[in-house]
């Protein structure tokens, strides 16, 4: 489907944009997790409510940030932070957040209108200036031994996504922009094709389709069911779902 998300970003930040055009202010309601957080730091600000999470979670999927956000994440929070958050996979509250720069401003009010609202009162207060995070130069990088420290916290046996995200962000503090862009999508792309990638998103959505069953109220029990003494996860891994009417669910594998 075209435009993907990459070129929705490349557009919201682009050189090319009249410097009349009004800076962009990102509003985040609830959580702004993977694109949502690339979408977000596109943007020249970001109002978040209190209550916000933000996080780029794609290494659980076996895949990195696909949309910048492993060029743009170490420019505002630092090649460190960056590296913690995308290589856990955790998300933050907007607190954390505002103290490392990701976030502008943090509004206490609870509903979307009062975000809105606060939104549109930062954007009024600005001036001339239109920070955009593609035109910040590289971070300084860390150490070779802080790279093997953090491959050494976060590395998964049979996962790929740690080190090349290690790759990724290697990338943001030593390369242009627009370079360690295209090596993102180099990288995202290989990864989108590993087998590791598609058993854990297979399992992703199968965990998932698992508790909608047609004429089934409350709560469903999951078991999945792994190869022994294997990662792999076979497409057909959980299949063949049998639900009780005390909404036990056995998932066994083909």
């Amino acid at each position: 489907m075209q435009p993907d998300l990459g070129q929705v970003v490349d557009a919201m930040d682009s050189p090319s944009r009249p410097q009349t055009f009004p800076p962009t202010v990102a509003a985040i309601h609830g959580t702004a997790l993977g694109g949502g957080l690339e979408l977000a730091l596109a943007c020249n600000y970001r109002v978040a409510q209190q209550s916000s999470k933000l996080g780029l979670p794609e290494v659980h999927l076996g895949i990195l940030p696909g949309a910048q956000g492993t060029q743009r994440l170490p420019r505002v929070a630092g090649p460190a932070k960056a590296l913690e958050m995308i290589m856990s996979g955790a998300p933050i509250g907007a607190a954390e957040a505002e103290k490392l720069g990701l976030v502008n401003k943090v509004v206490a009010g609870k509903t979307r209108q009062e975000l809105v609202d606060a939104a549109v009162a930062f954007a009024a207060g600005l001036g001339e200036q239109r920070p955009r995070l593609s035109q910040i130069p590289p971070p300084p990088p860390l150490s070779e031994d802080a790279y093997k420290e953090a491959l050494q916290k976060f590395a998964q046996r049979g996962h790929k996504s740690p080190a090349k995200i290690v790759e990724a962000v290697k990338a943001a503090t030593s390369q242009p922009f627009a370079k360690g862009v295209d090596n993102e999508a180099t990288i995202f792309k290989e990864l989108m094709a590993s087998p590791e990638a598609q058993g854990l998103q297979h399992m992703f959505f199968a965990e998932r389709a698992c508790t909608k069953i047609p004429g089934v109220d409350g709560k469903v029990i999951i078991i999945i069911v792994f190869c022994p003494f294997s990662f792999f996860l076979r497409k057909k891994a959980i299949s063949n779902a049998i639900c009780s009417t005390k909404h036990k669910l056995a998932c066994q594998r083909n």
